[in-house]
């Protein structure tokens, strides 16, 4: 019985460790965006229109410490617009990149309306100082201005946006 306890307590202390050794080198930080984005619409269907553009911007972490304080970001992407609900959902790639070049690289998808969207934000690689960065958090697009121009074609004109991207809790590892 005293030999079974102790196998028992040894498979426990086993299994703390092995949590606490895969956490290890977790980070789990409060950041944002202020961003600036350009894209071209298009209305491809009576009903539907198709946004292809960028935004970018600094990128901040709350107490102003961490890997990603000060990085700038760039994130390509695509979202399609309801025309009739203005539901929207989009997606696309981010480069975040420190003073020094190295890179993460990101994807996202997010759904809402005019006013924004919310969705996964996944890394999926990096160089130098983020090589095998991995980690999932969600995060939140918030747009305050828009200003459209014509490009002659009554189906498409151009689009100039800011905002804020934020991430309540940004969580990331790299080993």
């Amino acid at each position: 019985m005293k030999t079974q306890r102790s196998f028992i307590a040894f498979i426990g202390v086993l299994l703390i460790s092995l949590c606490v050794a895969a956490s290890a080198g977790a980070e789990s930080v409060k950041a944002l965006s202020p961003f600036q984005g350009m894209g071209q619409t298009f209305k491809v269907q009576e009903e539907l229109a198709f946004t292809v553009g960028a935004w970018s911007g600094l990128l901040f972490v709350e107490g102003g410490q961490g890997v990603f304080d000060s990085t700038t970001m760039i994130c390509p992407g695509t979202v399609e617009v309801n025309l009739r609900t203005d539901a929207r959902n989009g997606s696309g790639r981010c480069i975040i990149s420190n003073a020094r070049g190295d890179k993460a690289y990101a994807s996202w998808r997010c759904s809402g309306d005019r006013k924004g969207c919310r969705g996964p934000f996944s890394f999926t690689g990096g160089t130098g100082r983020f090589r095998g960065i991995s980690g999932e958090s969600t995060f939140v697009v918030r747009i305050g201005m828009r200003g459209m121009q014509e490009t002659g074609s009554p189906d498409a004109f151009g689009q100039v946006a800011v905002g804020l991207v934020m991430w309540p809790k940004l969580e990331y590892q790299i080993r």
